[in-house]
């Protein structure tokens, strides 16, 4: 279904094309209505720009999650990611949200991240939910890691998301496919 809040670019045409008419308009027949056209055409432009920084659709606030938690992996902080979970959190591994945090903790401690590149992202939608699959190249420091290696890990993770009666998005659960091009879980990566 189309959403246009998801779209304001075809507004944005549409004031563009408005603007473009009434200047043709002023010019060619009548300058007063050329004048109205040309105010409705910058009115329009405007109004797209606004319903696009006012509004943040499904896509983006999920994506405003991702982006949120990879910094904080990057920072070695597991505060920013709890505001992000949802209070139900569950995974293979970790039944609750704390738990999730807790190993998100250790891992911090040990492992230097530098930087996290996404190599693709693919999301569905469905309603209420949403899946993503975050394929990414993780670079480890081997000044901050305990394991002093260094180097440069593969990642892919599937991520629910789910929202809430307050409409907005939390990660619900989470799950490692597979950790440079091996099949993984959080069992393995417990290791």
């Amino acid at each position: 279904m189309f959403n246009p809040l998801e779209t304001p670019w075809l507004l944005l045409i549409v004031g563009i094309l408005t603007l473009i008419i009434g200047t043709w308009v002023r010019d060619s027949l009548s300058p007063k209505i050329g004048l109205w056209l040309i105010l409705a055409g910058v009115f329009i432009a405007a109004a797209a720009f606004a319903i696009d920084y006012a509004f943040q659709t499904d896509y983006e606030q999920v994506r405003h999650l991702i982006d949120i938690c990879k910094k904080a992996a990057v920072a070695g902080d597991s505060r920013p990611i709890g505001p992000c979970i949802s209070e139900e959190y569950a995974d293979s591994v970790h039944p609750t949200k704390s738990a999730l945090l807790a190993y998100a903790d250790g891992i911090f401690k040990t492992a230097g991240i530098s930087k996290i590149h996404f190599r693709s992202m693919t999301f569905q939608f469905s309603g209420d939910s949403a899946h993503a699959d975050l394929n990414m190249a993780v670079f480890l420091d081997p000044k901050k890691s305990s394991v002093a290696m260094g180097g440069l890990l593969f990642v892919e993770i599937g991520v629910q998301f789910r929202k809430e009666n307050n409409n907005r998005w939390y990660i619900n659960s989470a799950e490692i496919e597979s950790v440079n091009n091996n099949y993984a879980n959080w069992n393995v990566a417990n290791r």
